[in-house]
């Protein structure tokens, strides 16, 4: 039988219902609640179950996109080639292949189809196109099964197709992978009566942790790659996070642009009716020696990584969904009450409160924002010297150009 669409549902109704908003600070109101609790007590905590009714369908992703027309029957096409496994696509919708114009409906329907179905994860982004005489564009997509490539070849005469016997097994591979994403979905450290904010860090911090960053990992740009394989590039990390907030009822989105002038993609999340960007990337990879999650890129805004390191408007890597980030409210600095340290004052007022607190709560880190009017984070040896350096005996400390992460040794 054909790969169904129902294969694909199966997979993608994994999606839970997100729990009802909270204001901002609730969890920082539960971590003071559960401070309450005797140490003695069993605090018993139920697992968060994935409801497939409440999943964020691709087709509420895909509105951000705006597509034409004309680009919603390409990707219509293209999707159902994709779900068949087919080798080649033949597309029916009439198209030009040397117009510009056209050629470019097409890169949009392809681009906007693969950003929001992370969950095709055996879909690679390297595509090849030809045309017949009689005009008909054949799409040739290249799957990536059992890491290895698999599709149609071109000798340069005719294409040689996948066995009956070849493509059963690719199907088998591909139900096996989405049963044990089933099982990843299982083991993630995630709770009944977890507040949105909530759900979102336990998965950013899971991802930074147990997601090895590798550019040359086979599977790199895929969710593949970062939750089975658990070796991923900066899409693979993108595309896993983004599976995993839609199944939980949380929009989500792909943003691609640069990073330190490099092409880099990371995302976009919805939380009380505001997008904020979220790069779990660079995030899991700044304190990858102590294996420890870094939350500077956890909830920001446009202004916040326009003036670092991060650029996406304008861009010629893929069309970016026009949204707007520029809330603050669930920044992750901000859910801790934490404000950028603006002076020598405010330094020795509250670095020794953040200290003490995640000594309280056994946390093996803290973090420190500073405002770069007053002081850049590598200038850090000459501020502890404001402070009782009984402080900072057992903390080694990470920074780079607005965040200092302290370690507790």
């Amino acid at each position: 039988m054909l790969l169904a669409l129902a294969m694909l549902l199966a997979l993608a109704a994994c999606g839970s219902r997100g729990p009802e908003e909270s204001g901002p600070g609730s969890a920082a109101a539960a971590r003071a609640a559960s401070s309450s609790v005797p140490e003695t007590a069993a605090v018993i905590r139920s697992p968060y179950v994935f409801d497939e009714a409440m999943a964020i369908p691709p087709a509420r992703l895909l509105e951000y996109y705006h597509l034409n027309a004309v680009e919603m029957k390409l990707y219509e096409e293209l999707l159902a080639g994709l779900l068949e496994l087919e080798p080649l696509i033949y597309l029916k919708t009439p198209l030009n292949y040397y117009d510009d114009d056209d050629y470019g409906m097409l890169m949009r329907a392809r681009d906007a189809l693969t950003a929001v179905h992370p969950e095709l994860f055996w879909v690679t982004n390297r595509w090849d196109f030809a045309r017949l005489a009689d005009g008909t564009i054949i799409v040739e997509p290249h799957y990536l099964i059992e890491g290895q490539s698999f599709g149609a070849v071109f000798d340069g005469s005719w294409y040689e197709l996948p066995t009956d016997e070849e493509m059963a097994g690719a199907r088998a591979w591909i139900e096996r992978q989405q049963s044990e994403l089933k099982n990843v979905l299982e083991g993630l450290p995630v709770y009944s009566g977890m507040t949105p904010f909530e759900l979102e860090l336990a998965v950013h911090d899971w991802m930074c942790v147990n997601v090895a960053y590798d550019k040359s990992a086979p599977n790199r740009d895929s969710l593949y790659g970062a939750l089975i394989e658990k070796a991923s590039a900066c899409e693979g990390y993108s595309n896993a996070f983004q599976y995993i907030m839609r199944l939980m009822g949380i929009e989500c989105l792909m943003i691609y642009g640069t990073f330190e002038d490099g092409p880099h993609g990371w995302n976009a999340v919805k939380l009380g009716g505001q997008w904020y960007h979220v790069d779990v990337t660079a995030d899991a990879t700044t304190l990858k020696d102590v294996n420890l999650p870094w939350r500077q890129y956890l909830n920001r805004s446009d202004a916040y990584m326009s003036s670092g390191t991060h650029a996406w408007h304008g861009q010629d890597i893929r069309p970016n969904a026009p949204i707007v980030c520029t809330a603050a409210t669930y920044n992750y600095f901000e859910m801790l009450g934490q404000r950028p340290v603006t002076s020598d004052d405010d330094f020795t007022r509250t670095v020794p409160d953040i200290i003490a607190r995640a000594r309280a709560e056994k946390n093996p880190i803290f973090e420190i924002e500073f405002d770069p009017a007053y002081a850049k984070p590598s200038e850090i040896a000459e501020k502890k010297k404001l402070l009782d350096k009984k402080l900072w005996e057992d903390v080694a400390f990470y920074w780079n150009d607005r965040l200092v992460t302290g370690v507790f040794e």
